[in-house]
């Protein structure tokens, strides 16, 4: 396992994450950010606008959690804390509009300010600031790869043959997974056919040599 340490330093040397907010319903609400970290990564400072449902979201329960990446699948750190909101941008200089100035000028360079602030208060932006207290996660050098999708298996509707290398045709059957022998014995054909049956394939997603935790099936109608 990392060192506590390594994790904050992740979270302080990257810029885009996935923020994680508590519906109504208890389920989570994801966003891709871009976040502006303080020092050690105990800080973390975004932009968004008033009326967006993480901002709702967390004027109504401000608790949070920011999922940060690493330089391969196998590193991460993710950092639970509580979130702070600014007002929206009202007039030219308030603190939104100071905080704003400093998180777009560090991701997108200097700013004219008058028209930047004309523009974060018609927009009515604000900074989300979190307090990241707890932090856990995994950084590895290597792991285990997914094996390619052979030649001939079905895709995703709509997905391009780059994106495919993730899945794997398996049964669905109880037992070790194994392919398909249906797709072994004809690929793509045998997959049309089965639609003109009322059949489904089903396709898992392969990680950690198939470890249940990280299965998931795709039924392709």
């Amino acid at each position: 396992m990392p060192a506590e340490s390594e994790l904050w330093d992740l979270v302080a040397s990257r810029r885009e994450g996935v923020l994680a907010t508590i519906r109504r319903d208890g389920l989570p609400q994801l966003t891709n950010v871009l976040y502006l970290p303080g020092p050690g990564g105990r800080t973390a400072r975004i932009s968004t606008t008033a009326d967006r449902l993480k901002t709702r979201t967390l004027a109504r329960d401000p608790r949070a959690v920011l999922h940060v990446s690493g330089d391969n699948f196998w590193a991460y750190a993710v950092a639970e804390g509580h979130a702070a909101l600014t007002p929206a941008a009202a007039r030219p200089g308030d603190e939104a509009c100071r905080q704003l100035l400093e998180v777009h000028s560090a991701f997108y360079g200097p700013q004219d300010k008058d028209a930047f602030f004309a523009e974060m208060i018609a927009r009515r932006r604000l900074v989300i600031r979190l307090s990241l207290d707890r932090v856990y996660g995994v950084i590895a050098s290597g792991g285990r790869r997914p094996v390619p999708v052979p030649e001939g298996a079905p895709r995703l509707p709509g997905q391009p043959r780059h994106e495919q290398r993730m899945f794997m045709p398996f049964r669905t059957d109880r037992g070790a997974p194994r392919p398909h022998p249906r797709l072994a014995r004809g690929g793509r054909s045998d997959a049309a056919a089965c639609r003109e049956r009322g059949e489904q394939f089903s396709l898992r997603a392969v990680a950690l040599g198939g470890h249940p935790s990280l299965l998931r099936k795709v039924h392709l109608s």
